[in-house]
């Protein structure tokens, strides 16, 4: 018996994804996401922030109970004073750390009440002291952490990004070449001379 002839067959390629491309791009909103999340986290640390200048005593405002620190790039942090809202000498504990290649000094005090505390230095003219939160240097670490690694992350992602395009035009050359095949074949198909009807052999 014979069959009727239903065409050619035709076999496409499968369309082109964008799982590797919608990964790519999330890859690179990640690391600044992650910055600014840490950001957002330190920002009472890192905005608890006062500046200390020349000789002249500095008033700053301090929250009760918290631990708070004068850091300098010189030995100026060593030579201050720090008086509480009641005038009371506050004892200093000072050490050195060694941050990114460079000395600091750090001196460390605990307020105890909240309130107004005075910072007398014996700076020069180019010299800064910062009065912050004992967080603060370990903020600034994280965030600089941080900061690299959403620039790796940044990176990888371009690269993943350029390495998507890439693998999505040569897939989508490739179905669309399949697809011009397939219309052609049906075309030269439709173009032969129409066959005999089809009837069924005999029982």
């Amino acid at each position: 018996m014979t069959q009727p002839n239903l065409g050619p067959e035709i076999n496409l390629p499968p369309k082109p994804r964008r799982r590797l491309l919608v990964a790519s791009l999330l890859i690179m909103i990640l690391g600044p996401v992650l910055c600014l999340i840490a950001l957002v986290a330190q920002a009472s640390q890192l905005s608890d922030v006062h500046l200390v200048q020349g000789t002249e005593p500095t008033p700053v405002t301090l929250a009760q109970n918290e631990e708070y620190i004068l850091v300098s790039s010189t030995l100026a942090a060593a030579r201050c004073q720090v008086s509480d809202p009641d005038g009371r000498a506050v004892t200093l504990n000072t050490i050195q750390q060694r941050t990114a290649g460079q000395n600091i000094t750090v001196s460390q005090f605990r307020a105890d009440d909240s309130g107004v505390y005075v910072v007398s230095c014996q700076l020069g003219d180019s010299q800064n002291l910062v009065v912050a939160s004992a967080g603060f240097l370990s903020g600034i670490v994280v965030l600089i952490l941080l900061g690299l690694g959403a620039i790796v992350l940044f990176v990888a992602g371009g690269l993943l990004l350029i390495l998507a395009l890439v693998l999505r035009s040569r897939a989508k050359k490739r179905y669309n070449q399949a697809m011009a095949e397939a219309v052609n074949a049906a075309n030269q198909y439709r173009q032969q001379p129409p066959a005999q009807a089809w009837q069924p052999g005999p029982q």
